[in-house]
């Protein structure tokens, strides 16, 4: 990670820059998805 990148964007020591990304259309239909944590996203 760069941490010049980290300064301009203000991410603590802890805080990390992640990015996903998902392409494509799935096999299946799910009817519902896995429960799980809120995330902390900040958005620019």
């Amino acid at each position: 990670v760069n941490p010049k990148i980290n300064e301009f964007l203000g991410l603590k020591e802890n805080e990390s820059l992640v990015n996903c990304m998902v392409i494509g259309y799935p096999k299946v239909k799910y009817k519902r998805t896995v429960p799980r944590k809120e995330a902390k996203i900040t958005w620019m």
